[in-house]
């Protein structure tokens, strides 16, 4: 039964009443039902209408890439398969119900299959956490919905391929790699008292700041760096560290990580991780190695979750060269109102040109929407917009800087493209993204997760025009430099690595 979009409680009220025990509800019962039992059936066997006949010539050669979860990982696995694609192999893309959705709406499907998954996990009840031993049959289950291909290639979630028929893996983190090294040193922090934090307090109080010295190849690195939901206050929040800390054990059984970033940037972290994980090859920019693809029909997977705004791109036409800054906070960061106005008016103040990407749900619990005041002071010089093709804007002469939430795909973007940036991490593997940004490569400046109008307006112009903003452009193009030689064929670091992980599937045996 439909309710009238000028919805009124009589209606309402009215209609709830009919569903739950009217004859009109126990008809709709009845029906559903029906449509309840015939899916059972569709999905029982093999020969049910939701399982595609496949012959044992389709299934030889296939790499397995199982489903990413962060919203970041569809993007990178794609291009991962587009490339991998070009040297070798067919592919089976396996991609969760609700990113298939979103991907069918603003995407194009390169894979000759690709089928939606469940995300294979319950989520723990308000009140009790389910037992690890009930959560583990719902893990695997995914992996249970489809024959076993050669080489699989899981994703940073995905370590249960590892577990299921003895498959040889290689694993694809699309984080930073960073991050890696920061969650497997997560039972020290607990053995070292660190972790949880003792309440709120311990949040603003100044203990965030304490330099942790049991993560390697990162000194002074200090717990307020490491990803927030590792160093939770609620003991009820220790699940979803656990979850990732146990898959993350389960992965060091794979055959070998691959990470989307390349040997002069990330060399130390890759060193490090090799001696504690599974050989760590660097196989990026990603986005790099599938923009030299020749055959462009390998090249049609594209991942966007947001429809993009090409109209931008013509605004930017009409800017002089290195005068705008691009503000863009991801596919799911959200802030408060009160944030987005002291970014707004830090922006306004900086009397900069911008682009700003605001999504409809980047404003907690309500519209992102700016004052009136606001607006008239920003009027033709701010430009906002929904999404845009980001790879393009950060190419584009006119952008100068990037004040990012520091998610990888975009960190690594705009170091390809030689864009020096200001960072607002957020949550996961944003805030050790910052911290080599910030710390390592020379390439950003952070604000406080406190923002203000003044902070942004200084940072904005520092960036801009001041001294360290010119120290970071010079340093961020020869980085850029060094992320074009990686993935020159046929000798650049990437395209070797990628040639020796060709070669490790080829070799491996069940």
């Amino acid at each position: 039964m439909e309710i009238d979009n000028n919805v009124k409680r009589d209606e309402v009220a009215k209609l709830v009443v009919e569903l739950m025990e009217g004859g009109k509800g126990k008809e709709i019962r009845k029906n559903v039902i029906e449509l309840k039992n015939k899916a059972l059936e569709a999905c029982t066997s093999s020969c049910g209408s939701s399982m595609n006949e496949r012959t044992d010539d389709e299934l030889s050669e296939h790499e397995m890439p199982s489903p990413p979860r962060a919203p970041g990982g569809p993007s990178k696995k794609s291009q991962n398969c587009s490339v991998v694609r070009c040297f070798l192999f067919e592919l089976l893309f396996f991609l969760l119900s609700s990113i298939m959705i979103r991907i069918g709406l603003f995407g194009k499907i390169l894979c000759r299959k690709s089928s939606p998954l469940s995300d294979g996990i319950r989520c723990p009840k308000a009140e009790t956490e389910e037992p690890p031993g009930e959560r583990e049959p719902t893990e695997r289950h995914s992996y249970h919905l489809v024959d076993p291909s050669p080489w699989p290639i899981s994703g940073s979630l995905g370590a249960l391929a590892t577990t299921v028929g003895g498959l040889p893996v290689f694993m694809l983190w699309t984080s930073g790699a960073a991050s890696l090294l920061c969650f497997d040193e997560y039972p020290k922090l607990l053995e070292k008292g660190l972790m949880p934090l003792k309440d709120l307090s311990y949040v603003a109080n100044g203990y965030l700041d304490t330099v942790l010295d049991c993560i390697p190849a990162m000194p002074g690195i200090r717990l307020k760096d490491i990803p927030p939901f590792i160093r939770y206050i609620n003991p009820g929040d220790e699940y979803i560290t656990q979850f990732f800390c146990s898959q993350l054990d389960k992965s060091k059984s794979a055959s070998a990580f691959f990470f989307n970033t390349f040997d002069e940037l990330d060399c130390e972290i890759l060193d490090a991780s090799s001696l504690k994980f599974p050989p760590c090859y660097s196989i990026g920019p990603l986005h790099l190695l599938e923009n030299k693809i020749v055959d462009k029909s390998l090249a049609l997977f594209k991942c966007n979750l947001w429809k993009e705004d090409i109209e931008c791109v013509k605004w930017l036409d009409l800017r002089e060269p290195s005068s705008v800054i691009y503000v863009n906070f991801g596919s799911i960061t959200v802030m408060t109102s009160q944030q987005l106005v002291e970014f707004g008016w830090g922006l306004a103040k900086s009397s900069y040109s911008f682009l700003w990407i605001i999504r409809p749900d980047l404003v907690i619990g309500e519209s992102a929407v700016l004052p009136p005041e606001l607006l008239d002071e920003i009027r033709g010089r701010g430009l906002l917009a929904n999404w845009c093709p980001q790879e393009q804007v950060l190419n584009h002469s006119s952008i100068g800087g990037f004040l990012t939430h520091s998610g990888w795909n975009s960190t690594l973007e705009s170091i390809s493209c030689g864009v020096p940036m200001i960072c607002w991490p957020f949550f996961g593997d944003q805030q050790p993204n910052c911290w080599m940004c910030c710390n390592k490569w020379g390439v950003s400046m952070e604000i406080d997760n406190n923002v203000t109008s003044d902070e942004v307006r200084k940072l904005v112009i520092e960036l801009m025009k001041g001294e360290k903003g010119n120290l970071m452009r010079k340093k961020v193009v020869e980085w850029k430099n060094k992320a074009k030689e990686a993935c020159t064929f046929p000798y650049g670091s990437s395209v070797a690595n990628m040639k020796k992980i060709v070669h490790l599937m080829q070799t491996s045996t069940t």
